[in-house]
């Protein structure tokens, strides 16, 4: 019987010999998604980024599952948790990370980014369609790029042990590393832990979030040359192409609230 790891909303993590791990996705859960995720972690680790590789594809008992290679540690969120007094250095870690891997380019190996939040935004059932159209059309007006980005890129994905690994590449596109970092900060801003995280990792993540954000979009910025202003661009189509995950009520109101507040500004200074 295989020893479980852990689990998420999408997959179960199962120990796979002494050496790899299998993630074990939910019954029904697209197979594209699966392919997508094998495609983007085998370029990411090719590209010698700190990824664990992808050893096979399978399937158990009607459930499609990837092999990893194993990669032992504890989540920059179980560490910020455990010592938030360091969050500070956890936060510029996290900027750290994202601009090494902003520097890869994909050379047109992985879907845009813009194609895939433009899908995103046409199924988000919340928007009017006349909204959808304009959340569009401003994202069409930001500039595209080259460069590896995660497209999820937040503490829960990045494993802290011998060395530093950064986990779950379903949503890596080719595309603006200020987007990607756009994503990352709206996460940190807005995003609520799942119900079932102890009440007291909430406390402590609730309260540690925006010195956590503001930290690490300051760290990221000093490495790339970039202004926030660069990055605040982007959060409308980020926010809106959200709207299409597991998001909890609270948050999804918020989040609506924001992308109506920024669709106010956008059409004031056109």
């Amino acid at each position: 019987m295989m020893k479980k790891i852990t689990q998420g909303r999408t997959a179960e993590i199962y120990e796979h010999g002494t050496d790899a791990i299998l993630k074990l996705y939910v019954s029904g859960f697209p197979s594209q998604a699966i392919q997508e995720e094998w495609e983007v972690s085998c370029i990411a680790h090719e590209r010698g980024l700190p990824v664990p590789k992808a050893l096979e594809q399978l399937s158990l008992n009607g459930r499609s599952g990837i092999v990893f290679e194993r990669a032992d540690g504890i989540t920059l969120l179980e560490q910020i948790i455990r010592d938030p007094a360091q969050a500070d250095d956890y936060a510029r870690k996290l900027a750290a990370l994202h601009w090494e891997m902003h520097q890869w380019r994909a050379e047109d190996m992985l879907r845009p980014q813009q194609d895939l939040w433009r899908g995103h935004i046409m199924q988000a059932a919340e928007l009017e369609e006349e909204e959808k159209r304009k959340i569009i059309r401003y994202m069409d007006r930001l500039p595209g790029g080259d460069r590896i980005c995660h497209g999820d890129f937040h503490p829960a994905n990045v494993l802290m042990g011998q060395k530093d690994w950064i986990l779950d590449w379903m949503t890596g596109t080719s595309g603006h590393p200020a987007g990607d970092v756009a994503r990352t900060a709206i996460l940190l801003q807005h995003a609520i832990l799942p119900e079932h995280s102890p009440v007291e990792v909430r406390q402590v993540f609730s309260t540690a979030r925006e010195q956590l954000a503001a930290v690490y979009l300051e760290h990221y910025c000093e490495l790339s040359g970039l202004d926030e202003l660069d990055i605040q661009r982007w959060y409308l189509p980020v926010i809106a192409a959200r709207l299409v995950e597991w998001v909890p009520d609270e948050e999804r109101i918020k989040l609506l609230r924001l992308i109506r507040e920024h669709l106010d500004v956008w059409q004031e200074e056109e």
